[in-house]
């Protein structure tokens, strides 16, 4: 015996009912003039009809003007082939994506033996559906067991050999196992169109087919063997017959329903999600029966009936589910590794511990320049916004403000009537009468999200594929709520104004009886006339500036014609779809990579476009796991295998001339040890896009090559002289001759001679803001940088020459003539230690010679005057004349008072055993202020000894010593009171 229905069948227009009265002519609706029946409901049953009047007997449906039901089916038809041949004409177009091999080879050895071994990671309803065709290559396969790697069940390699190595037809694979999947994607569009249809009627359902047809993340993954279309097609359909089955549960509706649930439960394991949401979706539903006056405002009891309800529904279903995922198991029954007690499904137990071990690891993702193992609560929000049509998502904000402002045709709840004959007012916005009626559609798009939110897993859109059928038939549900015409018959639903005089004056929504099982909600009051033919009149069907019916039609209309457009344009590439936020498909790759854009699909585009070129050989970064050499490409990888480094000859920070191919998950390095190791060509332009996921770059020879690095040591090196060579491309001409340069970029900077260009290779560490680097880059390029994600170190590689301004250079070069500017160009000498404004002081000639071996360009101080306790900043300019005779110098850098040295801040961050004639180095010293230094007027002085004698080198006019240190600026000590 069948359990009694949730809740009454609906009709199959997914409307809700008229009166049950025809129109008459005018677009009047005839209501019998009887007095309300109880509870406020207005009864047309057992009514006679007015005098001289015929009655037609109730309308099941609703009048409406509707193209021919011939056309109606053919324009479907139409819409699901069109689906069907965007797909497969793409097929020959692209190459095997990342995951594809393993799928098929996974499905290859479930259809050629009872292993189930190969089954790891995901069920086997792909393998059973891309396999089966497979058998039909029999005799041009090698048998399974033949295959190496087959002992052991390494799939990596097994797919590796089956596909590349064995000599076998790879585009006959590919074009058999993908016929399948892209056959269920043309199914699933059909029980789009059907549910639809039933839920809101024949325009939603025209409107639901038109937007599926041409969505262009769901033609990328129809025609790829992946659990992602799949696991969408089952996840829908398994709700769909939960739906039907909780209409009418009868025996053919529950085996229909547990029967799907279970292909979706073998479809991928995200499907376990079905379960809670029948589940919920089962005891919602049970809560909009009416209970008994017996239960009524027992609260507990009505929760326990209607939960027992809930469970009786579901657990049959459930049942069924599993039964059929063991079936795809073959109904393996055998015990849990490490125990003795056997099991059911052991391999499907065994994937699911899997994928949660998986999602505890993390898994490689990009996300808008940022990279991470374990994703951000936000991927898929903006991956949702990205990569969905703006049609849709118009249609979806449509969707939510009809929903709120007007709910759906749910019958609203069973309360009598106020007193003076006023009707209780329905449920709030959020109660079941606006929402109940889409739970089915949303329940599972909002819970996937909400899981999706808290996933490690960012693996792109395609984890959230799922959802996309149900939020296109809720978005179709606009097309259900076409403006109604000024005249003709009466359409539900409607806002009607003016009070309701007949005989009452009622307030908040009239409920008007057509049958036992319908119900018509409006918004009132409604105002309307009985005379004695018994005629209702309505007034406003269009509120004032309303739009046309036609006009809203016409413009839907041109808004799909766009979006079949813009989905045509893009093909076959329609993995790359982004829409305008994003700046299309050409910009994507700047906020998303990976199966978003780049999944190694267009190895025959790119073998294409080189023999167009005439390019021989090429440079290949690419992501994927088929064979370039398979295509005819002639390449030199730039990583090698295993931990990934650069290959041999291949330089990151100084490319070598040549053509590159870089796929756009290798540029953006989700999933590199080194992120950023391909930053330099980020930094560039390529000079083609192939299918929007290989970039191509020609790397031209540089006419006026570096001949030296600046490379700053501090805090620490970021890497040895030999990784310096293998990256810089050192071993080859023209950079076999370069000069390396160490300093210390937290207290120096230098200018090496010849005033070539050349690079500065700067820590992160030292290139914050207030850095020597910071002031005195100026406008150096920026070839290179690694941001020390993944436990790199950070550093930058600049490109410098003579035309780069920087703030201080500019500035010592004009003080020897304006000495008034911030880079000060003076200095004396004087036998006081700290002359005061009577104690004789000579001017000295800027530059300066300082002991024959570097001359003083001029000095910069952060502050005239300071309290104790801070610090004063000396910046000095100098340039080396000669090659050190005691190359152990330093620079000393004092604060001297009347009583001597209040502060000593010596160092040099340039060693001199490095020094070569025409070097500039700018040197900063640090010189605290002691909290007990007294208020007066002190002195900086600077000059440099010998580390190994602590001798100071003599200052030099005319050759002729002077003095042995640089009077520099005054400055004053104050104690703010």
């Amino acid at each position: 015996m069948s359990s009694p229905p949730l809740y009454p069948p609906r009709k199959r227009e997914g409307s809700c009912p008229p009166p049950s009265v025809p129109p008459t002519s005018g677009g009047e609706v005839v209501i019998p003039s009887v007095p309300p029946a109880s509870e406020g409901e207005v009864t047309t049953s057992s009514v006679p009809p007015a005098s001289g009047r015929k009655v037609a007997p109730p309308s099941t449906r609703w009048p409406a003007h509707r193209s021919p039901l011939i056309i109606y089916h053919w324009a479907v038809g139409m819409l699901l082939l069109a689906f069907f041949v965007q797909a497969i004409t793409s097929i020959p177009c692209k190459s095997p994506t990342f995951d594809e091999e393993f799928h098929i080879a996974r499905a290859y050895a479930y259809v050629r033996t009872d292993d189930l071994r190969m089954q790891q990671n995901h069920p086997p309803l792909v393998s059973l559906l891309s396999g089966t065709p497979l058998l039909l290559m029999t005799a041009e396969l090698t048998p399974p067991e033949e295959i190496p790697h087959w002992d052991d069940a390494f799939l990596f390699h097994f797919a590796d050999n089956l596909f590349w190595r064995l000599g076998h037809d790879v585009d006959k694979m590919l074009f058999l196992a993908r016929l399948p999947i892209i056959m269920l994607g043309t199914l699933l569009g059909a029980f789009v169109f059907r549910w639809a249809r039933e839920m809101y009627g024949r325009k939603a359902g025209l409107l639901a087919a038109g937007l599926y047809a041409f969505t262009p993340n769901l033609l990328a993954h129809t025609r790829l063997v992946t659990t992602d279309l799949a696991v969408t097609a089952c996840t829908y359909i398994a709700l769909y017959a939960f739906w039907r089955y909780l209409r009418r549960p009868t025996g053919r509706h529950l085996g229909l329903a547990g029967l799907a649930l279970g292909l979706a439960l073998a479809a991928k394991l995200s499907a376990l999600l079905l379960i809670p949401v029948a589940g919920i979706l089962a005891f919602s539903e049970s809560c909009g029966r009416r209970g008994n006056r017996s239960t009524r405002g027992k609260r507990l009891t009505l929760i326990l009936r209607r939960s027992s309800l809930a469970i009786r529904h579901l657990s049959p279903v459930i049942l069924i589910a599993g039964v059929t995922v063991w079936a795809f198991y073959r109904f393996e029954i055998r015990p849990w590794p490490g125990s003795t007690l056997p099991l059911p499904a052991t391999t499907y137990l065994l994937n699911v511990r899997t994928l949660v071990g998986h999602a505890g690891r993390g898994h490689g993702a990009f996300l808008m320049g940022q990279v991470s193992m374990h994703g951000w609560w936000y991927y898929f929000p903006i991956a949702f916004l990205l990569k969905t049509s703006p049609l849709l998502l118009l249609l979806l904000g449509l969707a939510v403000w009809d929903t709120v402002r007007r709910g759906g045709c749910a019958p609203p709840p069973s309360v009598p009537p106020a007193r003076g004959g006023e009707v209780a007012r329905a449920s709030p916005w959020w109660g079941k009468g606006r929402w109940q009626e889409d739970a089915p559609l949303l329940l599972f798009p909002t819970l996937y999200f909400a899981l999706a939110l808290t996933s490690s897993l960012n693996i792109g859109y395609r984890y959230i594929l799922p959802t996309i059928p149900f939020l296109i038939i809720y978005a179709a549900k606009i097309a259900h709520r076409l403006p109604p015409h000024r005249k003709g018959p009466l359409r539900y639903p409607l806002h009607w104004k003016g009070p309701l005089r007949y005989p009452l004056h009622w307030k908040g929504p009239l409920r008007y009886r057509v049958n036992e099982s319908s119900h018509l909600h409006w918004k009132g009051p409604l105002r309307y006339r009985v005379n004695e033919s018994s005629h209702l009149h309505w007034k406003g069907l269009r509120g004032r500036g309303s739009i046309s019916p036609h006009l809203y039609t016409l413009a839907l209309l041109a808004l799909w014609i766009l979006y079949a457009c813009a989905s045509l344009r893009l093909h076959p590439h329609y993995l790359a779809y982004f829409n305008f936020l994003a700046g299309g498909p050409d910009g994507g790759y700047r906020y998303l990579v990976d199966s978003n854009l780049d999944w190694g699909q267009d190895l025959k585009l790119l073998r294409r476009y080189l023999s167009q070129n005439d390019i021989d050989e090429i440079w290949l970064g690419y992501f994927g796991t088929a064979d370039p050499a398979y295509y005819g490409i002639r390449y030199r990888p730039l990583m090698l295998d295993g931990p990934p480094r650069p290959t041999e000859g291949f330089s990151p920070i100084n490319p070598v001339p040549g053509w590159y191919a870089i796929s756009a998950t290798v540029l953006q390095g989700p999933f590199s040890p080194e992120p950023d190791m391909f930053d330099w060509f980020r930094r560039h332009e390529p000079a083609k896009k192939i299918g929007y996921s290989i970039f191509i770059y020609q790397v031209t020879p540089d006419p006026n090559p570096p001949g030296w690095l600046g490379l700053c040591y501090a805090p620490e090196p970021v890497m040895d002289d030999d990784e310096i060579v293998r990256r810089l491309g050192w071993a080859a001409p023209p950079h076999d001759d370069l000069r390396l340069v160490g300093f210390d970029c937290q207290q120096a900077w230098v200018y090496p001679a010849g005033g070539g260009p050349g690079w500065y290779l700067v820590p992160t560490a030292g290139d914050g803001p207030g850095s020597l680097a910071s002031q005195l880059l100026g406008d150096a390029e920026v070839v290179y940088r690694e941001r020390g994600l993944r436990e790199v170190p950070g550093y930058t590689v600049y490109r410098w020459h003579e035309e780069s301004k920087c703030e201080l250079r500019s500035q010592w070069e004009k003080s020897t003539s304006s000495p008034g500017c911030l880079f000060s160009a003076q200095a004396w000498s004087s036998p006081v230690l700290a002359p005061g404004e009577n104690d004789p002081m000579t001017a000295l000639h800027v530059p300066a010679d300082v002991g024959g071996q570097v001359a003083f360009l001029g000095h910069r101080l952060s502050s005239q005057s300071a309290p104790p306790g801070e610090e004063i900043m000396l910046t000095t300019a100098w340039q080396v004349t000669a090659r050190p005779e005691d190359p152990p110098l330093s620079v000393f850098a004092h604060l001297v008072g009347p009583a001597g040295a209040q502060s000593i801040g010596d160092g040099l961050g340039f060693p001199a055993i490095q020094w070569s004639p025409g070097d500039v180095f700018i040197q900063r010293n640090r010189l605290p202020v002691p909290p007990e230094t007294p208020s007066g007027r002190y002195w900086t002085q600077v000059g440099l000894y010998s580390l190994a004698t602590g001798e100071r080198l003599l200052v030099l006019e005319a050759g002729e010593s002077v003095a042995d240190r640089l009077l520099l600026s005054p400055v004053t000590i104050r104690h703010d009171e």
